[in-house]
């Protein structure tokens, strides 16, 4: 039987095989068997599943030489893990995020550079992060928002310390910022702020800076555009972006102050996704809240939630997972989720992106299609830096050869970030958004493309609230050169967040 592109409601992980712990990245997710095996499954084109293979698997597969690993985390396009030996990475390392001190990316297990006394590790979009047995964090990979905590915007390929010295029990990635949580309980964050999500009222910070509230949190997670923490009574609290209700709170759009999760549940674990946010209560089961355009909350939702002029399903208040399973553990993706029940059984529910047959490879026919932009250099001619909140679109007066299905490319939007004219003439920008011809519209996944400038018919500024329809950057050179052409409304397609500059001079 053919699995669903997307199910409302739990279903079975193929090949159960009594795992013990799961994380759920972009388009792929992992597990820990209580063999000690690893197994991953899911989007492969960049060696992400680390089973040696660039395949993508509908089942979990196990990952090559990982008998040995005691935790696993599933990032953008890249997977890490730490055993008693130390950390391993393999799948896209543009950025370093491998931590392997290159850019190659890796289709098995490879070893972090100096990683061999990492207890802690968490992927985010491109770079990760870790905590040391003597408590100290690190970070790698992708640091253009300062994600990296290491007091600038360079990407590191190998860990670098976390500026400030302090001692952390355990660290939280997501697209572009950080959160920790210190040794005496008290949360950092640091990285991109641009709704809160560092939960406090100062800019984007290259360093860790307390999050206010004084609340002291026993775990703490962070999805894309916002944080969330726990409280060891067990009280959920959620900061930053609002838009499709996953902070918990119906009368917040953002806030840079955490606010209590409605309901007044009491939580045994707290996963933030891409969108959405889940836990498991005391009586263990579990409750999302948050975007539901996929299905990611397991249950119906409750409202819908209006964005950029786009509307979708959402819940801004807890709902139970249907199927009344109990669970011991739970792992929020960028459109998915993934639990464990209690008797050791794996269930998903949202988007199930390997069999959504609307999902294809995209075509390309400009050879100026950028997938390794950022390794390249340009000159810059001239740059328009959009203001926040607003949204540059461009429209072009030659249709694009960029094929996708049957529909030819008239308008790309950007909805942050820079778009600069370089070498040839040419416009760079980052995509989160095609218009067809017909007037419909494609959600990108992060790609950078170049248009000609005689093919510009116009370039303007328009103030919006920005479409948050980007994937999480890093999810690799595969992943890059694919296209999600029909997912119903782009509400909530995934995490978000501003997209990779263009090159610098």
């Amino acid at each position: 039987m053919t699995a669903p592109a997307k199910s409302q409601v739990p279903l079975r992980v193929a090949g159960q095989l009594g795992l013990q712990s799961v994380s759920a990245g972009v388009l792929h997710t992992c597990g820990i068997a209580g063999s000690g095996i690893t197994y991953c499954w899911g989007w492969n084109r960049d060696g992400e599943l680390g089973d040696a293979s660039t395949t993508d698997r509908l089942a979990p597969a196990a990952v090559v030489g990982s008998s040995g690993f005691v935790r696993v985390s599933a990032g953008g396009g890249h997977t890490c893990a730490v055993s008693g030996g130390g950390a391993s990475c393999w799948g896209f390392n543009l950025s370093g995020q491998l931590g392997d001190s290159s850019t190659v990316t890796r289709t098995t297990p490879t070893p972090v550079t100096s990683g061999s006394n990492l207890v802690v590790i968490a992927t985010g979009g491109a770079y990760t992060c870790g905590v040391r047995s003597d408590s100290s964090a690190v970070c790698w990979g992708f640091g253009s928002y300062g994600q990296l905590g290491t007091g600038d915007r360079q990407d590191r390929r190998s860990p670098t310390p976390v500026m400030g010295g302090l001692k952390f029990l355990t660290v939280s990635t997501g697209a572009f910022h950080t959160c920790g949580l210190a040794a005496d309980s008290t949360a950092f964050c640091w990285g991109l702020n641009d709704h809160g999500q560092l939960g406090d009222s100062i800019a984007d910070t290259t360093r860790p800076a307390a999050v206010h509230g004084g609340i002291k949190f026993a775990m703490i997670t962070v999805g894309s555009l916002h944080s969330c923490g726990l409280t060891s009574a067990g009280a959920a609290y959620c900061w930053g972006d609002n838009e499709l209700g996953q902070l918990g709170d119906s009368l917040e759009l953002q806030t840079g102050i955490p606010n209590a999760v409605t309901g007044g549940k009491t939580f045994l674990r707290l996963s933030a996704g891409g969108s959405h946010t889940c836990g498991i209560s005391s009586d263990s089961t579990a409750w999302c809240w948050g975007s539901d355009v996929n299905g990611q909350l397991g249950g119906p939702p409750t409202h819908t939630c209006v964005t950029a002029g786009v509307s979708g399903p959402c819940s801004p208040i807890p709902q139970q997972v249907q199927g009344g399973y109990t669970f011991s553990t739970i792992s929020a993706g960028a459109q998915h989720t993934c639990a464990i029940t209690t008797d050791q059984t794996t269930y998903y529910w949202g988007l199930n992106s390997l069999t959504h047959a609307p999902l294809k490879r995209m075509s390309i026919g400009l050879p100026s299609l950028l997938l390794l932009c950022s390794c390249v250099s340009y000159r810059e001619l001239g740059t328009l830096t959009p203001a926040r909140g607003s949204e540059v679109v461009v429209t072009v007066a030659q249709p694009l050869a960029i094929p996708l299905e049957e529909v030819t490319v008239r308008e790309v939007n950007v909805a942050s970030g820079r778009v600069t004219f370089a070498d040839a003439d040419s416009l760079v920008l980052a995509v989160q958004q095609f218009s067809s011809i017909s007037g419909a519209h494609y959600p990108g996944l992060g790609t950078q493309i170049t248009i000609e400038r005689g093919r510009i018919a116009t370039l303007r500024q328009r103030k919006v609230a920005p479409a948050r329809t980007a994937l999480l950057l890093g999810l690799g050179a595969g992943a890059l050169v694919a296209i999600v052409t029909s997912v119903g409304p782009l509400l909530g397609s995934g995490p978000n967040g501003p997209p990779e500059p263009p090159p610098q001079p």
